[in-house]
């Protein structure tokens, strides 16, 4: 409780604070303070001549959402959603996958060691593509016939029959080259052209995926499935098969046609300084 009153005097950057005692009682908080504001929350543009929509200082460290020293087993925090933290603190967070396999790894495993503790710090295994390619289920090309899209289907079955076999290990070499472009273009197949048409800015990538689930879980409007840009209306068996075509031929051209050589981590996964 010391460590996390301490906590306190810290105002930024945000950052999670995981604490550990010898007794064995874990504990979390949140280091840093926002904006408390009459109105909104700030992230829209505001009227700058109305004062109701001014700040009205910082927000009490001591509110900060915590889980206090108790019973629980693990904490886990990997960019997620912040449970308990008001709508301030709910707006940029990732899916719950990685989350979720983090407690999958940690139960029962028991005692750990710093051998031990390097499974869960190196496991690759993608609950997301997991999630995604069983949502896709019954949309792939193997389960329905649209004749406007013959010419897609050879290439579409075998990009959909790799991505199915695939072990859905995040390895830097094979398979997860495949999913990650796909990914991507069915994104784009679904997104694009709204926000072309309508000019607006492209989310950051953990919206992109939450976004993505909404319209293959049908809670999202039909809208976002047609190509605004194209007189037909498109199916989502339309928008599945042109974003497998598309990631065949692009992955095929940079890397050939066995997708156990294709390169994730070197070429696809990168981040430049």
């Amino acid at each position: 409780l010391q460590a996390m009153d301490a906590a306190n005097h810290y105002e930024a950057p945000a950052q999670n604070i995981v604490l550990g005692h010898v007794d064995g009682t874990i504990a979390w908080t949140l280091f840093g303070r926002t904006p408390a504001r009459n109105r909104k929350m700030g992230r829209l543009p505001s009227p700058a001549w109305d004062s109701s929509y001014a700040w009205n200082g910082l927000t009490e460290s001591a509110a900060s959402p915590r889980i206090a020293p108790g019973k629980q087993e693990s904490i886990v925090t990997a960019n997620c959603l912040v449970e308990g933290g008001g709508e301030g603190l709910q707006a940029d967070y990732d899916t719950p996958f990685r989350r979720d396999r983090i407690f999958q790894l940690l139960q029962g495993h028991d005692p750990w060691t710093a051998e031990s503790l390097s499974s869960p710090q190196t496991d690759v295994k993608n609950l997301y593509a997991i999630h995604l390619m069983e949502s896709l289920a019954s949309i792939g090309p193997d389960e329905a016939h649209d004749p406007r899209l013959a010419e897609l289907e050879e290439l579409a079955k075998h990009a959909w029959q790799e991505l199915r076999d695939w072990d859905k290990q995040d390895l830097a070499i094979g398979h997860a080259a495949l999913f990650w472009l796909f990914e991507r273009a069915l994104w784009d197949e679904l997104f694009s052209d709204e926000i072309e048409k309508h000019h607006l800015a492209v989310p950051w990538t953990f919206l992109q995926r939450q976004k993505l689930l909404l319209v293959l879980g049908g809670n999202a409007k039909y809208d976002w499935i047609d190509n605004v840009q194209t007189p037909e209306t498109e199916t989502m068996h339309a928008v599945v098969q042109a974003a497998l075509q598309q990631v065949w031929e692009q992955g095929v051209k940079k890397f050939g046609e066995d997708t156990s050589k294709w390169t994730f981590g070197e070429d696809l996964h990168f981040l430049t300084f």
